[in-house]
């Protein structure tokens, strides 16, 4: 299996990408994808498994994988991070940790009202 040229996140995902993004707090929507990464990264890193992830659809907002990793560093650092990845398919993975920290993003600030985006990565 070859790796995407696409990443396209879940339909929900995508809706609460959206709602970060109108907020203010982000530039763009490539800002929060790249944010939701990092927070799993950060958070999940030993619990998460972007090999076994599934997406629920992916009928969420589409990016060619040069908008969100235009340098590679998102590939090299995944290739890092999962060296046991069988195939070379960093960009699965890349999607599997967006939506699945859009996901949790959303969870927690339904479930904690003093929910603070800015106190995530610290």
């Amino acid at each position: 299996m070859g790796d995407i040229v696409n990443i396209s996140v879940s339909s929900d995902a995508s809706v609460f990408a959206d709602e970060l993004k109108e907020s203010g707090l982000f530039e763009d929507k490539v800002d929060v994808y790249t944010y939701a990464a990092a927070y799993v990264i950060k958070k999940y890193y030993k619990e998460f498994d972007p090999a076994t992830y599934i997406l629920t659809d992916t009928q969420g907002s589409n990016f060619g994988v040069s908008s969100i990793d235009p340098n590679n560093n998102w590939s090299i650092l995944i290739k890092s991070l999962y060296p046991e990845m069988e195939a070379p398919t960093p960009y699965r993975y890349l999607r599997a940790l967006i939506d699945r920290g859009l996901s949790l993003l959303e969870e927690r600030s339904k479930q904690d009202l003093n929910f603070s985006i800015f106190d995530e990565l610290v």
